[in-house]
Order: structure tokens, then sequence, then C-alpha cells
């Protein structure tokens, strides 16, 4: 078991790995690598951080899946399996954990352009655009975050985003 002296109230599990290409042998290795960042990566994690967040009573876990998660993809179809199981484990995580009040979020981003996406596509053409970065502070504490500009209607204050733990 892992023991902290620090309270976790934030996870944001982004990890993500993209190749594009025929289910083969030949793509072994890349296929592997996908399943072991997207899948075991974001799972060793959580299996890390989520038992804090449940003696503590409080937490958001923020998982990033795709767009890929809901519609075939040929010659992307392991990333898009990845992805799908991280919006099945949001969603099960979310019901399961209700009970310790610990949100669990599942965020499916459409093509943002980053380096992940622009190298398997081999080109910036169709993605959305994005500040790379954005500071807010809170409770004198800053925060640094990828940005996405479309989003922001969603979330209309990324102040009220950032809760603080009960005391």
């Amino acid at each position: 078991k892992y023991k902290t002296d620090y309270q976790v109230i934030g996870l944001i599990n982004s990890a993500g790995f993209c190749h594009v290409g025929e289910l083969s042998e030949d793509n072994h290795a890349k296929n592997s690598q996908m399943i072991n960042v997207n899948i075991q990566g974001i799972t060793n994690v959580i299996e890390i951080i989520l038992p804090i967040m449940q003696a503590n009573k409080f937490g958001t876990i923020m998982n990033l899946s795709s767009l890929a998660d809901r519609y075939p993809r040929p010659k992307n179809m392991v990333y898009a399996a990845t992805k799908a199981y991280v919006r099945s484990l949001s969603d099960s995580l979310r019901m399961d954990n209700a009970k310790y009040n610990i949100r669990i979020i599942n965020l499916a981003p459409a093509l943002v352009e980053t380096p992940m996406v622009t190298g398997a596509l081999g080109t910036s053409e169709g993605t959305i655009k994005v500040d790379n970065r954005k500071t807010i502070k809170v409770d004198n504490r800053s925060y640094i975050f990828q940005y996405f500009p479309a989003l922001e209607n969603h979330f209309p204050s990324f102040q009220n985003s950032f809760r603080t733990a009960p005391e």
C-alpha cells in the first residue's frame, strides 16, 4: 500500500500514445506500446492514487480518452480500443466511487493539435489549435495546465474547477 502525508485532491490522467497502421505482426511492438501506455499506464496510476482518495473521502480523477473511443477507426483500431477502455473504466469508476465523494470525469477531445496527433497523422491539418498553457491562481497556488479554448463554454469558471479539500 502507498501511504502519503499529502492529500491528493486531483489526478489528470492524460497519458497517450498513438500509432496508425494495420493490425499486423509488423506493428506488434507499436500496438503493444499503445496498450502499455494507454491502458496499463492509466490503470497503474489509478491503482496508486484511488485508495488515498478513498481514505480521504474526496478527490477528482480526470481521464482523457478520445472521440476515437466511440466509432470504428480503420488503421487506428488499437488506439481506438485503448481509448474505449479508458471511457469504460471511467464510467465504472464513477459509479463505484460516488460513495467516497470522488468525481471521475472522462474527457474525450477531438483532434487537438499535439505532437502525438500530428506525429500519428503526419500533418496538423484538420486539428484544433490550442494555446499551450494557461496559469490560474487559486488560494495562493498557481496551476499551469494546457488550455482548450473550445471547452471554456463547458467550464465557465476554471476557478470553481479547482476545489480545495475539506478541512
